[in-house]
């Protein structure tokens, strides 16, 4: 149990240490935690090699590129990692995120962000992720296996 500890402290402090050198941070700005999310100054939600900056910045950072998003396109993003291996519907991805939007076509305008945000995170193939759209229900972000990696 001690080794797994230490090893989750290790990959921590070097998810730190490469978002300190992409943004270009002193090690003082930054400080750990013993979970995914990052104290301090920048907070950071990591789901494998996809790290959030959760500073307003809508930054994601895969495998060290960095990858600026519209703020609406990082909110469902979040959304869909949050909810990882759960379908969420249609409806509740627009009450979250266009209620009150003048859009004519809310689902339209739906179905745009998320293609843009799959590409640009490029979540299918090799990523780990992939999101998946299921007819009549939703969408649903699924972690591939170990062996497809």
């Amino acid at each position: 149990m001690a080794v797994q500890h230490v090893r989750a402290r290790t990959l921590e402090s070097a998810r730190l240490l490469r978002l300190q050198e992409i943004r270009g941070l002193d090690a003082a700005e930054c400080t750990s935690s013993t979970g995914a999310v990052a104290s301090g100054p920048l907070q950071v939600a990591s789901w494998g090699h996809y790290d959030f900056a959760l500073d307003g910045s809508n930054l994601v950072i895969v495998k060290g590129r960095r990858i600026h998003l519209h703020p609406r396109q990082f909110a469902v993003a979040i959304t869909f990692f949050c909810n990882l291996e759960q379908t969420v519907s249609q409806e509740t991805l627009l009450n979250l995120h266009w209620n009150g939007s003048r859009a004519s076509n809310r689902s339209r305008a739906l179905i745009a962000c998320i293609s843009q945000f799959r590409s640009r995170l490029s979540l299918g193939g090799e990523s780990g992720f992939t999101l998946l759209r299921a007819l009549g229900r939703g969408y649903r972000l699924t972690l591939q296996p170990l062996s497809w990696l």
